[in-house]
């Protein structure tokens, strides 16, 4: 729970600052959901329920924003069993192609919720996405670095522009 607070006084304080300049800012909230996994049985993908909110700013050039991301990742293994759940904290920036079709990129750190899902991963994630009025969809490729091995899965999310 405390580090769910921390993610969301990330978000309150990146909107705060950013609002203080002569900018953009967005934000989207949408539920992430699993491609198919990998064809390694130890590869985990993202499961039903997971989250993602994101802030963005855009400076004077409208075509790139600033990124950042939070929300709530539950990783499933290959029988789709919960393993792992966390919070992820991305900061990233976007282009955009045209006004419906962007892509970008984020990297940050995925921290556990449970107690002995050890050290924080390092977690890297470019998009490409489409967007038509508030509605947006994204096709994310999730590479989780760990201390051991890492995982690599892709996701798709939905998500909503206030």
């Amino acid at each position: 729970m405390r580090k769910l607070l921390l993610s969301s006084a990330i978000v309150l304080i990146a909107a705060v600052t950013s609002a203080q300049t002569k900018s953009t800012v967005n934000y989207r909230v949408g539920v992430a959901t699993a491609m198919a996994p990998t064809t390694l049985t130890t590869q985990l993908h993202v499961g039903l329920g997971s989250s993602l909110v994101e802030v963005s700013c855009s400076p004077k050039a409208k075509k790139i924003s600033y990124t950042l991301n939070t929300g709530y990742f539950r990783l499933n293994n290959q029988d789709g069993a919960n393993v792992a759940t966390q919070v992820p904290v991305l900061v990233g920036a976007r282009y955009a192609v045209s006004n419906t079709v962007y892509f970008g990129g984020s990297i940050g750190t995925a921290i556990g919720t449970k107690k002995g899902q050890g050290n924080p991963d390092v977690l890297f994630s470019p998009y490409i996405g489409m967007q038509a009025k508030h509605i947006s969809l994204d096709l994310r490729y999730l590479n989780f670095f760990k201390s051991v091995s890492s995982s690599k899965t892709a996701a798709l999310v939905l998500s909503y522009t206030l």
